[in-house]
């Protein structure tokens, strides 16, 4: 199907911020996003953010609200930065509200050795902490959105950006509600499938709290009358293990 006149000027605007996008990429992979490294967070939050605010958008600062009390590491100890701001942007004319989102924060270590963008020598695959997983993500829905706003082409949209769905988007959950109930649709700019097809759904998850209780015993004198929390827990942990079927979805 041949592309139309707006479809070509916007795949021409793209390919000419081939380059730029190569740099902002390597900017942001660069940047040590993950184990709960604030400084590197904030920055990387507020680049992108100047740039949604070029365009019209307004920003919110949503504090982040406390992890369940049942969940471990829930008070003290490795918890993400609690700041979530979301850019919005809205035109009334629109058909529909748009919500962007993604997330800043990376599983990688900032201290460890994978720190670089990397690119292959076939010059079409590249490797580097969050690189796809989503800063690529990230850094291709602000050009597009920038390159329409050059264009003349008026969406109506919304950019929400958290900082711990790594570690369970427990402080932002609330925040990232609250924006899908006011938007038609949502996109999250993750990697698509191994044949290039765009992934539209995917299996929902729970977390559960499993608690066992056992028996004490003298493990001299009466051996056989105590019962193992640990042992039951470990049974308990075989059996759950064996209950996903991915192929049923």
């Amino acid at each position: 199907m041949p592309l139309t006149q707006l479809e070509r000027e916007i795949s021409d605007a793209v390919q000419a911020r081939r380059d730029a996008l190569f740099a902002d990429l390597k900017h942001h992979v660069e940047m040590p996003t993950g184990g709960n490294n604030a400084i590197a967070l904030d920055v990387s939050r507020s680049l992108l953010l100047d740039r949604l605010e070029r365009l019209g958008a307004t920003t919110t600062l949503v504090p982040g609200d406390p992890k369940p009390d049942w969940l471990l590491g829930a008070s003290g100890g490795y918890l993400p930065p609690t700041k979530h701001r979301v850019s919005l942007r809205f035109r009334l004319f629109a058909a529909a509200h748009h919500l962007i989102a993604g997330h800043l924060d990376t599983v990688h270590d900032p201290a460890g050795p994978f720190q670089k963008l990397t690119v292959n020598a076939d010059g079409k695959t590249a490797i580097g902490p969050g690189c796809v997983d989503m800063k690529g993500g990230i850094v291709i829905a602000v050009a597009a959105l920038e390159v329409l706003h050059e264009l003349g082409f008026h969406a109506n949209w919304s950019f929400l950006l958290n900082s711990d769905e790594e570690t369970g988007s427990y402080y932002s959950e609330r925040a990232i509600r609250d924006a899908a109930r006011k938007h038609d649709l949502a996109l999250a700019l993750e990697p698509a499938l191994p044949d290039g097809s765009l992934v539209v759904e995917r299996a929902g998850s729970g977390q559960f709290k499993v608690e066992t209780y056992g028996k004490s015993a003298h493990v001299g004198r009466d051996f056989t009358s105590g019962v193992s929390a640990v042992t039951a827990l470990a049974r308990t942990l075989v059996a759950l293990s064996e209950l996903p079927e991915p192929a049923a979805g």
